[in-house]
C-alpha cells in the first residue's frame, strides 16, 4: 500500500491517481485538494492520530461498474483520527464511506 508516513505533513493539490491502499500513519497530515481516484476493492486506513483534511476534494474510482471499498478509521480509546472538510467535498462510487 501507499502509506503518509508518521510526522509527515503532505499535500496532494493534483489529480492523484492511487494504485491500491493507501495509509495515513500516526502523527502525520495529509491535505487533499484535488481529485483521487482510487482502484476497485481498495481503502483508505486513517490511524489513530492522523489528520485528514479534504479540502474541494473529490474521491472516486476512474473504473466502470466497479467500487472501491471505503475510509477505514482506527482509534484506541481517546486517540481518533481528525476529518476536516471545506468548500466542495464529494465522494462517490464507494462501498462504504465509514
Amino acid at each position: 500500500p501507499m502509506s503518509i508516513a508518521s510526522g509527515e505533513q503532505v499535500e496532494w493539490a493534483g489529480s492523484m491517481d492511487i494504485f491500491g491502499d493507501l495509509v495515513v500513519e500516526n502523527n502525520a497530515t495529509l491535505t487533499i485538494r484535488c481529485t483521487v481516484s482510487m482502484p476497485p476493492g481498495s481503502k483508505i486506513t486513517l490511524m489513530p492520530k492522523t489528520t485528514l483534511i479534504l479540502d474541494d476534494f473529490t474521491l472516486t474510482s476512474r473504473c466502470n461498474n466497479v467500487n472501491w471499498e471505503r475510509i477505514e478509521i482506527l482509534y484506541i480509546k481517546k486517540f481518533k483520527p481528525s476529518i476536516i472538510t471545506r468548500n466542495k467535498v464529494i465522494v462517490e462510487k464507494a462501498n462504504n464511506i465509514w
